[in-house]
């Protein structure tokens, strides 16, 4: 039987140490929080965390998808007047959302990849996207 207090209370520095750095060296990235991690056993570590992309790097990214997108589907400029009312507005939406889950995707695959080629044992990695940090500009002195 497994004691499941126990495996609690076990945490695979080592696993968190590396996301950490991962995470940090990403430049879509803000910032992560409610990292955590449960030795299962010598060859498997689950880890789990959150993460907050950041908005300066992640919407340029995403303009040329939401673009190439519209551009698939035949939303253009010159359709706004024009087909059935909605339907543009519909396909529009429809391609910022895609691009921006593609794109959420993607930096979780990457971050997945990158954590389990520097440390093999960790067999499961759940990374929750909490959203998209405004960019806020920096305050500057007065004077």
């Amino acid at each position: 039987m497994i004691n499941m207090r126990f495996l609690s209370d076990v945490r695979d520095q080592e696993a968190e140490e590396t996301f950490r750095l991962i995470v940090d060296a990403h430049k879509e990235i803000e910032r992560y929080h409610d990292l955590r991690s449960i030795v299962i056993d010598d060859r498997n570590t689950v880890l789990v965390a959150e993460i907050e992309l950041k908005e300066e790097s992640i919407v340029p990214a995403l303009r040329e998808r939401i673009t190439q997108l519209r551009a698939e589907r035949g939303v253009g400029i010159t359709d706004l007047g024009s087909g059935e009312p909605g339907q543009v507005e519909f396909l529009s939406d429809r391609a910022l959302v895609q691009a921006t889950l593609e794109r959420t995707e993607q930096i979780i695959d990457e971050l997945e990849l990158r954590l389990r080629e520097q440390c093999p044992r960790v067999s499961h990695v759940t990374i929750e996207v909490e959203g998209i940090v405004e960019n806020h500009p920096v305050d500057k002195p007065d004077g």
